[in-house]
């Protein structure tokens, strides 16, 4: 049986992993979305991009907002692209 401190510090060791695993995850498909633009061109790296969020799982809004830092875009153009490609 485990004490009461031991299961809030493996809790809070599965939620760090969480959050280090999320973070690892949007840092590859921004690195994957970039290599692909630079192979491709803008537009189909843009469209590499939001697959790869996609497939991993990345929710819409954070790949609107990865969208416009990573290929300088307005919302309204961010927006556009990811409802257009999801």
């Amino acid at each position: 049986m485990f004490t009461e401190g031991e299961v809030s510090k493996r809790s809070y060791e599965k939620a760090e992993k969480f959050r280090r695993d999320q973070a690892a995850l949007l840092k590859y498909a921004e690195e994957e979305g970039r290599k692909e633009g630079e192979k491709i061109g803008k537009e189909k790296g843009i469209k590499a991009m939001i697959a790869v969020m996609k497939e991993l799982g990345v929710d819409k809004v954070t790949t609107i907002d990865k969208i416009m830092v990573h290929f300088a875009l307005e919302l309204n153009a961010a927006k556009w692209y990811v409802e257009t490609n999801w």
